[in-house]
């Protein structure tokens, strides 16, 4: 009996690790944005294009999302995830890593689409709202091409 418990306890902790987790909360996130930072560039965007072409993923049907706030950009491509905070101003923007205590990933390598997506991001130096209500992001020798999602 205590054998199968030991089981399931383990199966159970698997299946969590390598479920999908949810956005984290912006609970004890730094207040970072401006005014010009919520000027256009705030809501939950699609990765349309990297460098010029669609993110290389490797999971058919699934699009990288780029969700931006007052003072944190999330990124979420199936369960991997990354966030930062950020200052914009003057056309400039800066970002830091941020990390939630006790938030996690799936166990699976990130593909060549989520590195530079993440790289970008990491190393902004500029993101601006497009003529079709889109983004730009550029950073780390990277451009991203943002479509507002539905």
């Amino acid at each position: 009996m205590k054998a199968r418990i030991m089981r399931l306890m383990f199966v159970f902790s698997a299946l969590a690790m390598a479920a999908c987790t949810v956005q984290p909360s912006r609970a004890g996130a730094d207040p970072a944005g401006t005014e010009e930072s919520r000027e256009g560039i705030e809501g939950r965007f699609i990765v349309v294009t990297v460098d010029g072409a669609a993110p290389v993923i490797n999971i058919e049907g699934h699009q990288p999302t780029v969700t931006i706030d007052a003072g944190r950009i999330h990124f979420q491509s199936q369960c991997i995830y990354a966030d930062w905070t950020y200052i914009r101003s003057g056309g400039q923007v800066s970002t830091k890593p941020y990390y939630e205590p006790g938030s996690g990933m799936c166990a699976r390598a990130l593909a060549p689409g989520e590195v530079a997506i993440q790289r970008a991001i990491s190393k902004a130096s500029a993101i601006a709202p497009t003529a079709s209500a889109g983004l730009t992001v550029e950073g780390g020798g990277h451009r991203l091409e943002l479509r507002r999602a539905p």
